[in-house]
């Protein structure tokens, strides 16, 4: 279903000439400078999945870029210069520090071994260094500086 949405979002788009598109899974965005373009596209998009016995949720709306839009995990905003920003959802870095100190706890109960811990802290970086996290990088990388080396076995504090 994915791919045959992908194609009539695809032809919607190129049909009315938009410039500006992603789209993964069943998440998209398009951005235009004609608003009007955009509720052409939306009303199109709305007769299409109508007729297949679908409709948007409704997070699905027209709005100004410059009031951000959160997108894959992703909050983008765009700064006075114009320059987009990237930052990390609340919901993103509130699940993530649950997630670390779940690891914590798992590996102080030998549930897990270091290398997992590792490869969990890894990953959670890792996305973290496609947006401006520097602040929030920095956080996480004073936490785990926190996994020791001590008596040949690694202890977690915080």
């Amino acid at each position: 279903m994915s791919d045959f949405l992908s194609n009539i979002w695809g032809s919607v788009q190129e049909k009315l000439r938009i410039k500006y598109y992603t789209r993964y899974m069943d998440d998209m965005i398009l951005i235009s400078e004609n608003k009007e373009v955009l509720k052409e596209a939306l009303a199109e998009m709305r007769h299409v999945l109508s007729e297949l016995k679908l409709e948007f949720n409704q997070k699905t709306q027209i709005f100004p870029i410059s009031s951000g839009v959160e997108y894959l995990g992703w909050r983008y905003t765009l700064s006075e210069s114009g320059t987009v920003i990237r930052r990390l959802k609340k919901h993103s870095k509130i699940r993530w520090q649950h997630r670390l100190k779940k690891l914590k706890k798992d590996y102080i109960n030998g549930r897990i071994d270091y290398k997992k811990v590792g490869e969990s802290v890894q990953s959670y970086r890792n996305h973290m260094s496609y947006g401006n996290t520097w602040r929030l990088y920095s956080k996480v990388a004073e936490g785990v500086d926190k996994i020791c080396y001590c008596d040949r076995r690694y202890i977690c504090y915080n």
